[in-house]
């Protein structure tokens, strides 16, 4: 590996399968990962660690090309090892998702939509940006769960923690006010439960 792999890269490495090469079918696209080059300050001084282990140069990378989730990633728990905190990420990822529902693609989406509909619509959305690991989402009137499946040990629970605030994040943006948000990572799955008013 590399020396500069923190305490959460490594076991998240050391939990899948076949290592870094594991579930090449699931890719995430670009603009997700230059999301995170863009917004978190100490992101840009992890790529060519980045790099080193994984072969992928993300200043190259165009917003429309696939990248293998297990890339993604990892590089999302670069950030996390780097800001040696959970919440600290789980804050900085939130903030990133803000700013992106706030840019003037999404705000037209967000601001029309009610969270119940945001939340039936998520698989769609999702499909959009994510391939290999389907999300379904269900809403009934101020609340939802969204089920996440994927391969072994792909999404680990800090991964899915994340995953969940990006929903938080599109529910509060179109009025609701969240009063539970309830997390659950398995090895294969990730679940997503959430009341608003």
């Amino acid at each position: 590996m590399s020396e500069h792999l923190g305490r959460r890269a490594e076991q998240y490495v050391e939990s899948l399968p076949m290592g870094l090469k594991s579930h090449a079918n699931c890719k995430t696209k670009g603009s997700i990962l230059q999301t995170y080059v863009d917004c978190h300050p100490v992101a840009k001084s992890l790529l060519p660690a980045l790099q080193e282990v994984t072969g992928l140069d993300a200043r190259d990378v165009l917003p429309n090309a696939w990248v293998q989730t297990v890339h993604v990633n990892l590089f999302e728990l670069m950030i996390a090892d780097a800001l040696d905190s959970d919440e600290a990420f789980l804050l900085a990822a939130r903030r990133s998702n803000e700013k992106l529902l706030s840019t003037r693609t999404y705000r037209a989406i967000v601001f029309v939509a009610s969270p119940a509909f945001l939340i039936r619509t998520a698989t769609a959305r999702w499909s959009h940006f994510h391939r290999g690991a389907p999300l379904v989402g269900r809403a009934s009137g101020n609340t939802a769960r969204l089920t996440l499946g994927f391969p072994s040990h792909l999404h680990p629970p800090l991964i899915v923690r994340e995953k969940a605030n990006v929903f938080a994040v599109a529910v509060e943006a179109a009025g609701g006010r969240l009063t539970r948000l309830e997390v659950t990572a398995e090895p294969t799955e990730g679940r997503v439960d959430m009341e608003w008013e």
